[in-house]
């Protein structure tokens, strides 16, 4: 009763997230908040839970999927939707989606999320690796996710077409009628302007 328990994954229940899932949340973040539009200003939450474990694949690409597939069905603008492969390299040969025990003997781990045209993520760790092997990993992480054995990305266009049936996008905050956010941004607009030109007044400037 009197040992200390230091290892971190260790945590009480209800308590902070592991330094796994905070990591994980991190990247999926990294990957789905650049496709949504700049003048969205509401408030977005993208909440993923493992239910069940395998001990063998990474519940990270999951949660890749599932968030980029619960966003595209639903009423949030989000250009996506984004696909995700896992590269690994060892003695020269690459890995597509190695298993978690597979992880700690590579020389290169390599996450890319990409959507259908071009790559939004690139996460990397590993030791020396020369220059043409990552970047024909990331050409072959985007060419599998878009195309190849786990065509995420259509699978998950093919998702809306069932399910985005008689449903509206919610509206950006400037397509909303608020005469007073207009008044005010037009405001602050002139007065910036006004600042760099010669005839600025100094004073009484209002941002």
């Amino acid at each position: 009763a009197g040992g200390r328990i230091t290892n971190q994954k260790f945590i009480k229940r209800e308590t902070r997230p592991s330094e796994k899932a905070v990591l994980s949340g991190r990247a999926i973040d990294r990957s789905i908040r650049p496709l949504f539009p700049k003048d969205l200003k509401y408030e977005v939450q993208v909440i993923i839970t493992v239910l069940s474990f395998d001990g063998t694949h990474d519940p990270l690409i999951a949660g890749f999927i599932g968030a980029s597939a619960a966003l595209t069905i639903s009423s949030v603008p989000f250009m996506g939707p984004i696909g995700i492969a896992r590269m690994g390299e060892r003695e020269g040969n690459l890995i597509i989606n190695p298993e978690l025990n597979e992880l700690e003997d590579l020389n290169m781990d390599l996450l890319v999320a990409s959507t259908k045209e071009k790559v939004v993520m690139i996460e990397l760790e590993g030791k020396q690796v020369p220059d043409d092997v990552v970047f024909g990993s990331i050409k072959t992480a985007f060419e599998k996710a878009q195309k190849g054995e786990f065509d995420i990305v259509h699978s998950h266009l093919d998702l809306w077409a069932l399910f985005f049936q008689g449903l509206s996008r919610v509206p950006l905050i400037h397509t909303m009628h608020n005469p007073l956010y207009r008044t005010n941004a037009d405001a602050n607009k002139d007065d910036r302007l006004r600042l760099f030109t010669e005839e600025a007044p100094r004073t009484n400037i209002a941002f």
